[in-house]
């Protein structure tokens, strides 16, 4: 089991746009191959932000969703609305690591969100 988490933060006038990508980037990776679990999070006590669980049986399934076009539009999301996002991977107990160079190797190049 692969897992990749986020944390999004997005200021007040991003927001509504912001949640609109998340549950079209959420909707999207549930019809994937591989997806067993997805989901979207607002934490109650800091308002805009985000948490994002999503859960795939395997690194192959999660490594073909990271390459895809709804990740991609989900990058474009957050690089144009997030104030700032953290992006990892995790499997089992072997841990967790930043995702975003997993990210840049399957996508190319490009930033992954703002720190």
């Amino acid at each position: 089991m692969r897992v990749l988490r986020a944390r999004v933060e997005a200021g007040s006038a991003e927001r509504l746009e912001l949640v609109q990508a998340l549950q079209a980037w959420a909707a999207s990776a549930r019809s994937e191959a591989g997806s067993v679990d997805v989901r979207v999070c607002e934490d109650l006590e800091e308002p805009g932000v985000y948490c994002l669980t999503s859960r795939w049986r395997d690194s192959q399934r999660l490594e073909a969703h990271l390459a895809g076009p709804a990740f991609g539009m989900l990058l474009g999301a957050l690089e144009n609305l997030a104030r700032r996002t953290h992006l990892e991977l995790a499997a089992g107990a072997e841990g967790a690591e930043d995702a975003a160079a997993v990210i840049r190797r399957l996508r190319g190049s490009g930033t992954i969100g703002r720190r």
